[in-house]
Parts: structure tokens; C-alpha cells; sequence
């Protein structure tokens, strides 16, 4: 997957997330790592920092789709969401134009 930037998500990559978790005002239960990684039992799940943002991915039926709205890292600010927003459905496009059975 790296050619469309983005990588499975994995048990070491909890290090990563768990400062976007504790930046977040209302924690909900979807937003944590151990969600992520049950999801990704039966989901291949994976994500990317676009713009300051990690952003989860995950394909469960043959189509990429976004698991969760982009979240801020450290000194994000709404441009780098909006750039994010835009990186995030080129990734989806890109990946869903070719694998997808959308159309066909």
C-alpha cells in the first residue's frame, strides 16, 4: 500500500497515536488505538499523516473508505485539515479507480 502513502496500521504503531488520542477534548470510545486494532481483525486498516493529521483508512470489502475523520497532531491547523480532507479522497480515488468493481 505504500505506493498510494499509506501503511497497515500495527501494534507498534500505538506510540504514534496515543498523543493524538490525548490532544482530543471529548474522547469516545471509537477514538482509541485498542478500537483500531480489534477493527483491524476483521478490517485491513490503515493509516497516514497528511498535513499535520493522521488519517485511518480501511478497506473491508474490496473499496478503500475513511474509519475516522482526519485527527490533529500537535500544531495542525484548519488549512492542514482542509489539505488532510483533500489528501485523504485523493487516496481513496486513486486506490478505489483501481481496485474497486464500482462501474464495472
Amino acid at each position: 500500500m505504500g505506493r498510494y502513502g499509506i501503511a497497515p496500521l500495527r501494534l507498534e504503531d500505538r506510540s504514534t497515536f496515543h498523543p493524538v488520542w490525548a490532544r482530543l477534548a471529548q474522547p469516545i470510545s471509537d477514538y482509541t488505538f485498542a478500537n483500531l486494532i480489534i477493527w483491524s481483525a476483521c478490517l485491513r486498516v490503515y493509516w497516514a499523516r497528511l498535513s499535520r493529521h493522521l488519517c485511518v483508512f480501511a478497506n473491508g470489502t474490496g473499496e478503500l473508505t475513511m474509519l475516522l475523520p482526519p485527527l490533529p497532531e500537535e500544531g495542525a491547523d484548519s488549512a492542514g485539515l482542509r489539505r488532510s480532507l483533500e489528501g485523504s479522497f485523493a487516496v481513496m480515488d486513486a486506490y478505489n479507480q483501481e481496485h474497486s468493481d464500482r462501474g464495472r
